[in-house]
């Protein structure tokens, strides 16, 4: 399976560096992916990056999400100090 994530355009930013600042997010985003799978993080794969549609198809994890995780931490409340 595949997922696509696509970088939605700022109205408000000037055509020209709406365009530089997408693909140097699209490339960091695909860089820093890659160095977490080196890492042993369980990342997705970069499989193509759409510079004229600003999209990167990448592979999908199966396993929980990292916000769900976050969210089934215990807060700060519920934590005990030895």
């Amino acid at each position: 399976p595949c997922v696509i994530k696509e970088r939605v355009p700022k109205a408000y930013r000037h055509p020209a560096l709406e365009e530089s600042l997408s693909k140097r997010r699209l490339n960091q985003e695909a860089r820093c992916l890659l160095r977490s799978r080196k890492s042993g993080v369980a990342a997705p794969c970069v499989y193509h990056i759409d510079y004229d549609r600003m999209r990167m198809y990448m592979a999908k994890v199966d396993g929980e999400t990292l916000k769900a995780w976050l969210l089934s931490l215990p807060s700060e409340a519920n934590i005990k100090t030895a």
